[in-house]
């Protein structure tokens, strides 16, 4: 064995099987394999499944289609289920031969109403299937509501508002303008005093995939961002997504751990943001869309509103963050994109009021 250590990592779909070999500092990964181990898929009075063969040892989970349609019977027929099961392995090894396995499976769930667009659909994921009944219930309800808000009639976007983003989308913003903020640059305060934000190592891992034990660390304590040096603040967080490449710091699972005020509701009008397009850290300044929010006139809601943008920048937040309100509440996980690598994120959060932020329409 060289000093120069090489991890090959073998790529399998229905389509195409190719090798990629990548140099990393001071590890080297036998061959892994990521394998798409079933695919379901239902709409109307549809239901269809594809299996694919398991490589090797690595035997992807079997679901039931028809069991997981019993979950989904409030929505009447008018939805879709795609569900994407994902299993791999990697397997580590130093020139003192000290080396670790890791195993990874990651069911992607989508659920929508209507058609392929997605315009009301509810997106998560879990590493365990013995969890897709329950957290199929608890989308499908989601996706009830969302319904029921398409009802509301539509009013103009404010030029601006106070915001009140709801867990789910409170914890994009964190995500990306504390997650990755912190991953690239040393910034001294994100956010106002009693803001907290805990970072959680790869779940359910020893290791990270440096080989550095895993940790969990205050990313922000009270709006000072801890650890200021960025080297020591990623080890244990580096992550690569599914053999797509070299490992990077990903701060992917986080923790808002404290809150700002008493958690009143703001008074008077407000937007309450409820389900977001995407969301881009460009710079230290966050891009947010969002797609489901309404209008909310003296505590009561009046209707609904088109799409929208709006940006926070990170030296602002200090200023525009002005409470945190009731419970953390773990957000829906997602794919988080960076350096051609995804990795599932999620981010546990109370509710988030912005004060005084500007709204941009998009067409």
């Amino acid at each position: 064995m060289t000093s120069d250590i090489l991890r090959e990592t073998v790529i399998q779909d229905e389509t195409a099987m190719f090798t990629m070999t990548t140099d990393l500092t001071s590890w080297t990964g036998s061959p892994g394999v990521q394998r798409r181990a079933s695919f379901v898929k239902f709409a109307t009075d549809e239901a269809h499944v594809e299996a694919r063969e398991p490589e090797g040892d690595l035997i992807p989970p079997t679901v039931d289609a028809a069991a997981l349609r019993d979950h989904l019977s409030d929505l009447g027929k008018d939805f879709g289920l795609e569900l994407k099961i994902l299993t791999g392995r990697r397997r580590y090894r130093d020139s003192t031969d000290f080396h670790f396995d890791h195993r990874q499976t990651w069911c992607d769930v989508r659920l929508f109403s209507g058609n392929r667009s997605y315009n009301v659909s509810v997106r998560d994921g879990t590493d365990d299937v013995v969890l897709l009944p329950n957290l199929l219930a608890g989308m499908a309800q989601e996706l009830l509501t969302q319904r029921e808000r398409r009802s509301l009639p539509v009013y103009r976007i404010p030029h601006s508002s106070t915001v009140v983003l709801r867990p789910n989308l409170a914890g994009i913003l964190v995500h990306e303008l504390i997650g990755h903020l912190l991953e690239e640059t040393d910034p001294k305060h994100v956010g106002p005093k009693g803001f907290s934000v805990e970072a959680q190592g790869p779940p359910g891992r020893a290791f990270d995939d440096f080989g550095e034990p895993v940790q969990h660390l205050f990313l922000v304590k009270d709006g000072v961002v801890s650890r200021r040096d960025r080297r020591e603040r990623g080890r244990g967080f580096a992550q690569a997504g599914w053999h797509q490449g070299p490992p990077i710091v990903r701060f992917t699972d986080l923790t808002v751990s404290s809150c700002t005020s008493s958690g009143a509701m703001p008074q008077d009008e407000f937007v309450v943001c409820h389900r977001s397009r995407g969301a881009e850290l460009v710079g230290q300044r966050a891009l947010v869309s969002v797609d489901d929010a309404e209008l909310v006139r003296d505590g009561v809601t009046v209707g609904r509103l088109r799409p929208f943008l709006f940006t926070v920048d990170a030296e602002g937040l200090t200023e525009t963050m002005v409470a945190l309100l009731g419970n953390s509440v773990p957000g829906r996980a997602g794919m988080c994109v960076k350096a051609g690598q995804s990795l599932p994120t999620r981010v546990t959060s109370p509710s988030i009021v912005l004060n005084r932020v500007a709204l941009y329409e998009i067409a």
